[in-house]
């Protein structure tokens, strides 16, 4: 194997109102959207971002 380097940069966000931060950081980039027992479908954050 190759030497490499791997970078992983992760933010976390730990916010009662998301929606338009993560409008503006996602806009053009592949995110992982982590969230509980689905809460997030039934508010419409989840539509919102996706």
């Amino acid at each position: 194997m190759k030497d490499f380097i791997f970078r992983n940069d992760t933010k976390l966000f730990f916010r009662n109102d998301i929606r338009e931060s993560v409008l503006e950081i996602a806009k053009g980039h592949k995110v992982m959207f982590v969230y509980g027992s689905g809460s997030v479908k039934q508010n419409g954050c989840h539509a919102d971002i996706i």
